[in-house]
């Protein structure tokens, strides 16, 4: 999966460190693993996120 930047709309790309995995802005380098969901489930906030991300919208917060 590819995702936005919700700091800059740029396309972020994954990194993996051995079992870790999640995307990092190659402009400004914000991270967040929502897109991976590892770990636990996602909340509705993250939810939105993601398929505004996935629409290329921002989410409302």
């Amino acid at each position: 999966m590819v995702c936005g930047c919700e700091k800059c709309g740029t396309l972020m790309v994954q990194e993996q460190k051995g079992i870790q995995c999640r995307c990092v802005c190659p402009n400004c380098g914000n991270h967040c693993d929502i897109c991976i969901g590892f770990e636990r489930p996602l909340s509705k906030g993250e939810l939105a996120q993601l398929l505004a991300n996935l629409r290329g919208e921002k989410a409302d917060a």
